[in-house]
């Protein structure tokens, strides 16, 4: 009779789990994810394969962590448009700086690799694009109604920045045009915002805080 595996134990840190995906997500967003191995993660972290292995299971399983703080921290962005004692135009301000510095270092490798290797978790991602339409109706509407947007349909503005997302979610489109994820989100809320705001002077004196 053969011997029966053995199997690992695990220990179940949360602390110790968040700590090393924050460390390994520049170099997953920097670098994508072919050339990123078992090796190279131990290396990042000073520790050993075994060790990593008692705390995940898989690369893969350290891929999806990353991709979920990733996640977590983009969404977080809308956090920013709810507290209405919070100034409209500081709170766009707010949200779109969040959105920005989320998505910084984010390379169009990664998302090469991500979208060919893992559908699934790019799939995470774009679900993104849904979600922040909806919300992003909702904070236009309120804008409208004070009097601090011009008088545009909100649907319709959700509906060009869901549009942009879709284009993102295309990495050729960031190659063809020569651009890093977040100089395209800068560039087009930044033109955006000169089109849908009343009071210019106002949103630019924000900008410059």
């Amino acid at each position: 009779m053969g011997r029966k595996p053995v199997e690992k134990k695990r220990i179940n840190d949360p602390q110790v789990r968040k700590a090393w995906i924050k460390q390994l997500m520049p170099i997953y967003m920097k670098n994508g994810l072919k050339k990123f191995t078992m090796d190279d993660i131990s290396l990042k972290l000073g520790v050993s394969k075994a060790t990593i292995y008692k705390h995940f299971s898989s690369r893969l399983e350290i891929l999806e962590a990353v991709v979920g703080l990733k996640v977590q921290e983009i969404a977080a962005y809308e956090e920013f448009t709810r507290n209405e004692e919070v100034p409209y135009v500081t709170r766009y301000q707010n949200a779109i700086k969040s959105a920005s510095l989320r998505l910084a270092g984010i390379s169009t490798q990664f998302l090469l690799d991500l979208r060919e290797l893992y559908p699934e978790l790019w799939e995470r991602i774009m679900s993104l694009q849904f979600f922040a339409a909806e919300r992003a109706k909702n904070f236009y509407q309120e804008g409208v109604d004070k009097g601090i947007l011009n008088d545009f349909d909100p649907a319709w503005l959700a509906i060009t920045d869901k549009i942009f997302l879709i284009g993102l979610s295309h990495p050729q489109f960031l190659i063809e045009n020569n651009m890093t994820l977040q100089e395209a989100l800068d560039n087009y809320f930044r033109l955006k915002s000169q089109g849908i705001f009343k009071d210019k002077s106002a949103f630019e004196e924000k900008k410059d805080l």
